[in-house]
Parts: C-alpha cells; structure tokens; sequence
C-alpha cells in the first residue's frame, strides 16, 4: 500500500481564534457584530478552498506581522500539525 505524502498545505490547521475575535462563527463569515440579524443580508461560509487560499497569501507575505494581519481578515490563525504515518513523521 502506498503512503500518501503530504504537502506542506495538507499538514496545517487553521483555527478560529474563538469568541472575541471578529468572525466567530465556524461555518459562514458574519462579523461577531451581527450575529444578532441573520435575515437581511447573507454572509459567505467559510470552505476549505478559502481557508487554503488565505493560508497561502499569508505564507507569501514577507513578514509574520504581515501574515498574521492576512489571516485575521477571517480571524483564523495557522497552525502547523506534526503527523506519523506508519511510523514515518512528516515534520
């Protein structure tokens, strides 16, 4: 069987950074500030493709100051994963 290798996307977690943040919701991106009025406008959801894309402007920012302000324009952070497969660890 063949393992599977990882790209340095597929080893990350992007996490909300929780309820004082700005967007706190985990599936659409309402601003915290209109949580409260659901029915007159319709906020995007947050989807894999966007949280990769964001990741990847930030991982093309040069400085982490500069990456971290592209990542709370969703209020996500990037966390790198440590992961073993078989035995082997992808680092």
């Amino acid at each position: 069987m063949e393992i599977p290798v990882l790209n340095s996307l597929s080893a990350r977690a992007a996490l909300i950074l929780g309820p004082n943040s700005e967007f706190v919701c985990t599936c659409c991106l309402v601003p915290k500030d209109f949580l409260w009025d659901l029915l007159e406008v319709i906020y995007p959801l947050r989807s894999r493709d966007g949280i990769l894309r964001l990741i990847q402007d930030a991982d093309a920012c040069q400085t982490k100051k500069e990456a971290r302000a592209v990542l709370l324009e969703q209020s996500v952070r990037n966390i790198p994963v440590c992961m073993g497969l078989r035995g082997q660890q992808d680092v």
